[in-house]
């Protein structure tokens, strides 16, 4: 279901972009230099990464880390942030870039502005769980920034799955509630 889901989305969006000038994969940032967008997006991604792990360590959730569980994480969660990032950049950054600007080079605080604003409809998407919502709004500003500035999915992808993977598995549980969202995340009350 993952996978169809996953699947329909990129073709839903291929098929949107595909009017526009430019193949849908250059309109979705899967073929752009990425050399400048690897360069930032791994500035911001160790330091987090670095911070988990010692939250992990300083908490003692590293005792309870499932270390197999998180390296398979490494692996297959940036092909689904691959599908969140065309979410968050392509399809959601740019529309409100279009809808915002004014046609002319957008100015470095429309560029926040639409960085904010993008960030909280992500954010959104990631409730009720408001420990990852809020985790998600600081992290997709960001992520939103970078789209803008270089344009490229693949590195930000690769930071979303190394980032929400170390957060799914090193987070305190009492704060990440197993990284759930909608109504999967009320699961723990029935128990």
């Amino acid at each position: 279901l993952f996978l169809l889901n996953a699947a329909g989305f990129l073709v839903i969006t291929g098929l949107l972009l595909a009017s526009r000038q430019g193949s849908w994969t250059q309109r979705l940032g899967l073929v752009r230099p990425a050399r400048p967008a690897i360069v930032a997006s791994a500035a911001l991604s160790i330091p987090i990464a670095v911070t988990l792990l010692w939250l992990a360590y300083r908490y003692g959730q590293l005792e309870q880390t499932n270390w197999t569980l998180l390296f398979r994480g490494f692996l297959i969660y940036p092909l689904w942030g691959i599908v969140q990032q065309i979410f968050l950049g392509p399809v959601l950054t740019v529309l409100l870039l279009a809808s915002l600007g004014s046609g002319a080079r957008p100015t470095p605080a429309l560029r926040l502005s639409v960085a904010i604003l993008a960030a909280f409809v992500f954010a959104t998407v990631h409730g009720p769980n408001f420990a990852l919502m809020s985790a998600t709004f600081l992290i997709g500003i960001c992520w939103s920034y970078l789209y803008q500035r270089y344009g490229s999915i693949i590195p930000l992808a690769i930071s979303h799955g190394i980032l929400g993977s170390l957060f799914r598995e090193l987070a305190p549980s009492q704060f990440r509630m197993n990284g759930s969202v909608g109504l999967g995340h009320f699961e723990w009350l029935w128990f």
